[in-house]
């Protein structure tokens, strides 16, 4: 298939798009931005809290960028560190009562958008899907790796 780039690239970045300005439009009524939605998601899926590292991990955001949100997070009162006294990256947040309120109904609203956009996928389809893109991700991680590291040297 020719411009097999092109239309890769085009339809990524366009669903990528698309899931952003969902996110921003579901966080406007909370004064937030769009990448509260993944902190906000990722706490609300850990009874236990999760370290700011973890939490960076699983964001997939740098460290900056996880911080800038936890701390609007803290300043509006929907999450807390368990204890400030240990190392920033160390900590366990969890959220507030409030926060959990807010992130559970975002995501119910993820849940929704997943089931409309989604429909006609079976679940087999989407065991399909979802490991093909995690091989694309890995080959493409390896493929940066392999090419670019023995430039580097």
């Amino acid at each position: 298939m020719e411009h097999r780039f092109d239309r890769f690239t085009s339809i990524i970045t366009s669903i990528n798009q698309s899931i952003q300005k969902i996110k921003s439009l579901e966080m406007e009524r909370y004064g937030l931005r769009a990448g509260h939605v993944t902190c906000l998601h990722h706490l609300n899926s850990s009874r236990d809290g999760l370290t700011f590292s973890r939490l960076t991990e699983l964001c997939g955001m740098d460290k900056a960028a996880v911080s800038r949100y936890m701390a609007a997070l803290q300043d509006k009162g929907l999450v807390v560190p368990e204890d400030t006294e240990t190392k920033k990256y160390k900590r366990i947040w969890s959220l507030t009562e409030e926060g959990a309120a807010i992130a559970s109904d975002l995501d119910d609203s993820i849940d929704g958008a997943v089931d409309a956009v989604g429909y006609f996928l079976t679940e087999s389809d989407r065991v399909v899907l979802y490991r093909d893109l995690e091989l694309i991700e890995a080959n493409l991680m390896a493929f940066i790796d392999t090419r670019y590291r023995k430039e580097e040297n």
